[in-house]
């Protein structure tokens, strides 16, 4: 209702309806407003219901209060045809100032001309063979006038808009608002919206750190003066201490329960030796223990049939000058003392060594079947004369296992890297604490490369997924949310990097004169290649152009505010930067909004004008054809 009224009021400022009017005999025209509008609102249908409204209430004749109406409107229309005009065109525009519904389209624009201008020449008619008369060129003028009243209405927005952007551009060129309208400038050529901005500040990245404004960036650089500085000693200083960050995340991914101040291999050696002595620890109770009689009725077979299977017990024993054993001249194995439960269990470690060496080779394949099973039989004794005895070799043969797979994680980027996945898909993923030994090895692996010059390589191949180092990073942290984060930290590292390197370098490329050449004119390449390129777009750019001569080159002082705010890492001062609170940027928001409505509008207003005129023209045309028509069904029809 608020817009019906604003257009009603500038209406009224144009009309002549202060002058006096009159009919032929001096009598006053009395002035038919809301019959005028509900006409244009209703498409030319508002004198019929009235009259039928009127008729019920009275009970006067529908065609007396009709021809009474019409007449009314008539000699309004003129006596003041400016006002009757507008106020019809004000009811058919209003309903089109309602926000919301399907964007104006060409096609919408051209059907609902055709109904609308049909509806309305029919509406405006008066009886049966006018009204029918008037339809079809009410649909197809209807159809020309909401296309092209579309289309100027939609480029007079446009214009309109772009005046308004200027003129905010010029007025922050004369005030202290110079700065924000600058890193406006900067943030539209990154395509982000703010609020991405602010999060990326939050995130660990700064406003410079983007490579499609680095020309921009270097730019500012090479202007000298105190921006410069800020600009290099930010640049200089962040990519290493976003690499750095970004393997601090890497780390606490891949090996949470490890030292954050120690490298992985450091961590791990110092686990290996707690592990060995709780091993150590572990073994002690069966130092002292001797063997049951049927474990070592088994050792004498044992070491009587694979003398070199006890060499290793009876060197370690020769140090102290006394064997475990010895074979007699006629083979038998002769004990110096009864074994301990420790030393049976190494004879049995030795043994699975045995046989996990002659495996390996295809000619002693079967003797390692034969060795495989001489282990199987001693454990089972073990086992069941010290219950005990096979907790403590589980955890010990984790720890070994664990060992391996830290093992097999630092040589994961030398090998295939899809016999790797296998590999820990079937070997350590179905163990977690020999999955986490793997991600502790894969670390251990890659910070070897960040202490080398394939730090930044590593990081970059870390990015991608199709790359040895990428794959096996998202297997190694598959959930979606961690993954992210690792992700992005190396993102805003990787590409800190490639910033740094672009604006650090002392060579102006042709990119960043043009840069230069758009400080403080509010014109992106964007503008400039649609300029170019004859889009209506260019237009609305060539508009602003007059900006330019309004403007002036940055002061040492602005540049600098601008390069604080680029390099900034804290959101506050960024957005204050970002958000245009002014009046006029205000209004700027309003114009934006209402564009679509106004293009609406200018169809309704197209329409009804070019159905009127249409229908008004080749009615005549048609209205004796149809009356003819009329006739001649009335004729044939039976009586």
């Amino acid at each position: 209702m608020s817009n019906q009224k604003k257009i009603l009021e500038l209406l009224d400022e144009v009309r002549d309806e202060n002058k006096s009017s009159t009919v032929d005999n001096n009598t006053p025209v009395p002035k038919q407003r809301l019959r005028t509008i509900g006409q244009g609102v209703t498409l030319g249908f508002a004198d019929e219901l009235e009259a039928y409204t009127r008729s019920m209430m009275t009970g006067r004749p529908v065609e007396e209060l009709l021809e009474e109406i019409r007449g009314g409107l008539k000699l309004y229309q003129e006596a003041y045809p400016k006002s009757a005009m507008g106020y019809e065109l004000a009811g058919a525009v209003a309903p089109m100032l309602i926000p919301g519904g399907a964007p104006a389209t060409m096609g919408r624009l051209a059907t609902r001309g055709a109904v609308e201008g049909a509806t309305y020449g029919f509406g405006t008619g008066e009886g049966t063979e006018n009204r029918l008369s008037r339809t079809l060129p009410g649909a197809v003028f209807g159809v020309g006038g909401s296309v092209v009243g579309g289309k100027l209405s939609d480029v007079g927005a446009k214009t309109f808009e772009a005046l308004i952007d200027a003129a905010r551009r010029t007025t922050g060129r004369r005030g202290a608002s110079v700065v924000e309208n600058e890193i406006q400038r900067i943030v539209e050529q990154t395509g982000k919206t703010p609020e991405e901005v602010m999060k990326d500040i939050i995130d660990g990245k700064i406003l410079a750190e983007n490579r499609t404004i680095a020309a921009t960036v270097k730019a500012y650089r090479g202007k000298g003066g105190k921006a410069a500085s800020i600009i290099q000693s930010a640049l200089e200083k962040r990519p290493m201490q976003l690499r750095k960050a970004a393997q601090e995340k890497l780390k606490t991914e891949l090996d949470p329960i490890g030292d954050s101040g120690q490298t992985a291999v450091r961590n791990r050696a110092a686990s290996e030796e707690l592990t060995a002595a709780a091993e150590k620890r572990g073994y002690a109770p069966f130092k002292a223990q001797n063997v049951s009689n049927a474990v070592l009725s088994e050792l004498e077979t044992i070491l009587k049939n694979n003398p070199d299977i006890g060499q290793i017990l009876n060197k370690a024993e020769g140090r102290s000058g006394n064997n475990l054993y010895r074979v007699d001249k006629n083979g038998n194995v002769i004990f110096s003392r009864r074994p301990s439960v420790e030393e049976a269990e190494k004879i049995r470690r030795q043994l699975q060594r045995t046989a996990d060496s002659e495996f390996k080779d295809p000619i002693t394949y079967g003797v390692g079947e034969e060795t495989l099973e001489l282990e199987k039989g001693l454990r089972s004794l073990l086992n069941t004369s010290v219950p005990d005895l096979m907790t403590t070799r589980a955890q010990a043969a984790a720890v070994r296992t664990n060992r391996d797979a830290f093992t097999a994680g630092r040589k994961a980027l030398s090998g295939d890297v899809n016999e790797v996945i296998m590999e820990i898909e079937d070997k350590w993923a179905k163990n977690p604490q020999r999955l986490q030994s793997f991600k502790t090895g894969f670390l251990a692996a890659l910070q070897g490369k960040f202490t080398t010059g394939q730090n930044r390589t590593a990081l970059r191949k870390l990015l991608q997924e199709d790359q040895k180092e990428g794959m096996l990073l998202r297997v190694l942290v598959p959930d979606p949310s961690d993954q992210a984060k690792i992700l992005r930290k190396l993102d805003i590292a990787v590409e800190s990097d490639d910033v740094a390197q672009i604006v650090l370098k002392n060579t102006q490329t042709a990119e960043t004169q043009m840069a230069a050449a758009a400080m403080n004119r509010g014109v992106t390449p964007a503008e400039s290649m649609a300029a170019i390129g004859g889009d209506v777009n260019s237009i609305l750019s060539i508009t602003r152009k007059f900006v330019d001569s309004f403007s002036r080159d940055l002061s040492n002082a602005e540049r600098a505010k601008i390069a604080d705010i680029l390099v900034s890492t804290n959101p506050q001062i960024v957005l204050r930067a970002l958000k245009d609170e002014r009046g006029i940027a205000e209004f700027q928001k309003f114009v934006n909004k209402i564009t679509p409505l106004v293009k609406k509008a200018g169809a309704r207003a197209g329409q009804r004008e070019s159905a009127n005129i249409g229908a008004d023209f080749f009615s005549p045309v048609f209205e004796e054809p149809i009356r003819q028509g009329i006739g001649l069904l009335a004729g044939g029809m039976p009586q």
